[in-house]
């Protein structure tokens, strides 16, 4: 070492040497890599939580941006750490519907079919039912209910419309 210097003043000593054989480009692509990282992501992530007081808001803005896994992973977590003391009725009911939007479909599809039993062949239900089973991706019971409004009204330009899709 050399005299009167401590060891990290002969560091930066070093490191300054070893700074200045480096291509001038170096550092810049070292900022230009940072820069490229944080914008990376900034771009992918979906939700922030930040600005929430507890994990029913943050599951509740989660949902609302659209990150339905971390929105469901939030809300158990509130569940397991409540109490039933804490718990207001009709509130986690409410946030349960915004994180799972399918039971929310699923509530809709029951109340139609239950309407189909008290009107039976009724062609706006069957198409109705049709669009609600394809959004939670039930396949059979689309084209189920597709073949039954097309049975009732083969001419209708609405039914037609919906089996070519």
């Amino acid at each position: 070492m050399k005299s009167g210097l401590s060891f990290w003043r002969s560091l930066e000593s070093y490191a300054w040497k070893v700074v200045e054989r480096v291509s001038p480009a170096l550092p810049y692509f070292g900022v230009g890599l940072i820069v490229m990282v944080v914008g990376a992501s900034i771009m992918s992530s979906k939700t922030s939580v930040v600005d929430t007081s507890n994990l029913s808001e943050a599951s509740v803005k989660a949902a609302r941006a659209g990150d339905y896994t971390t929105a469901q992973y939030l809300l158990n977590l509130h569940k397991s750490q409540i109490t039933n003391s804490q718990n207001v009725l009709g509130v986690v009911s409410e946030i349960e519907d915004l994180v799972f939007p399918e039971r929310v479909v699923i509530k809709e599809i029951e109340s139609y079919e239950e309407l189909l039993e008290r009107y039976p062949g009724h062609r706006d239900i069957y198409l109705t039912l049709a669009k609600l089973y394809e959004q939670v991706e039930m396949s059979e019971d689309v084209q189920k209910y597709y073949d039954l409004a097309r049975e009732l009204d083969p001419n209708n330009p609405m039914v037609k419309l919906e089996i070519r899709n």
